[in-house]
């Protein structure tokens, strides 16, 4: 399979995710978590309203949707999430193909994404 040839699909959707979910990051990003929602309202909340859902939604074909897939993102820690991308993001964009994608998201997208996947 020849990675090169996904770059620019890759690299068209991530540009439209962000363009769509540039509005509403800096605010997820300054809100204090919500208090007093039971467990199940909390998820319900997080899967349709979480500003990171669409950015995360580009990883349903390998991880499933919300996380649930081959290699399980749901409910992991966020800052191991972080780590993990960030990792990836840092090694060379022929190595392996979520290398591509982890090059492709900010610093600040990569949070929304892990953020939205700890709370499924």
């Amino acid at each position: 399979m020849n990675l090169s040839s996904f770059k620019p699909k890759i690299a068209v959707g991530v540009l439209v995710s962000a363009v769509i979910l540039s509005s509403c990051k800096e605010q997820f990003l300054a809100e204090t978590p919500t208090t007093g929602l039971t467990q199940q309202s909390a998820r319900a909340a997080a899967v349709t309203e979480h500003p990171g859902r669409l950015m995360a939604s580009n990883c349903f074909q390998c991880h499933g949707t919300n996380g649930y897939g081959m290699e399980h993102l749901a409910g992991m820690k966020v800052n191991e999430l972080i780590g993990e991308m960030n990792e990836m993001k840092s090694k060379s964009v022929g190595a392996d193909i979520m290398n591509v994608h982890a090059q492709a998201y900010t610093t600040d997208e990569i949070k929304l994404i892990a953020d939205f996947f700890s709370k499924q």
